[in-house]
């Protein structure tokens, strides 16, 4: 009787373990670059959204200061405010909040709106970006450190003497921006600052008839 040999063929033990050695490297290796595209394009998301967040108020509040007939200042918050009078807007305030950052009149200046020109008894919301700060789960995105509102200093950085009117007339407001992207607020991965120059005509006169 013929005996009939059959030869098995397939992995050794050791090249199993290899071959999963190989892929787990792998995997892992895929998945921090995943991680590491992943945190690149939300902070880069976090960035445009700060821009365009923080250049429509600096836009918005120009826009107020162009067309008051008065401007004062007060404090909200332990932070300077702007308050506007004007026959065209009324009166109008901006301020600072540390949650929902910059407000007109008390609310967020995202939720603002104006009366629709073609129909009066419709208003239109002006921006369609939400400060959007903190997220439920407390993950920090973005912060705004500080702002400041001031008169435009002379070439040498004093704030007295030459062109005085025009330049009492012209207010500069500044926006310090902290993106953090994480849960700790002191560890910031970058700082971005806004300004925006505005000169009001009502003022000058004011100030060139006092």
């Amino acid at each position: 009787m013929k005996l009939l040999k059959y030869k098995a063929s397939g992995f050794t033990l050791v090249e199993m373990m290899t071959i999963i050695l190989i892929s787990s490297v792998s995997f892992l290796g895929m998945f921090y670059i995943y991680g590491d595209v992943s945190k690149k394009l939300e902070g880069d998301l976090a960035r445009s959204e700060v821009k365009t967040y923080c250049n429509y108020a600096l836009n918005e509040m120009a826009n107020y200061i162009k067309m008051a007939d008065d401007i004062s200042f007060n404090i909200y918050d332990q932070n300077i405010q702007l308050i506007t009078d004007g026959n065209y807007y009324g009166r109008n305030s901006f301020s600072l909040s540390s949650d929902d950052g910059i407000l007109k009149n008390g609310d967020p200046i995202h939720n603002s709106t104006t009366r629709d020109p073609n129909n009066p008894t419709r208003f239109v919301r002006n921006h369609v970006i939400r400060y959007t700060s903190i997220e439920k789960n407390q993950f920090t995105r973005y912060k705004i450190r500080d702002w400041d509102i001031y008169s435009k200093p002379n070439v040498d950085g004093t704030t007295t003497n030459e062109n005085s009117d025009v330049r009492k007339a012209t207010l500069i407001v500044e926006m310090v921006v902290d993106i953090i992207m994480g849960w700790d607020e002191d560890i910031i991965i970058e700082t971005l600052s806004f300004k925006k120059e505005t000169f009001s005509p009502t003022a000058f006169i004011k100030y060139r008839n006092s």
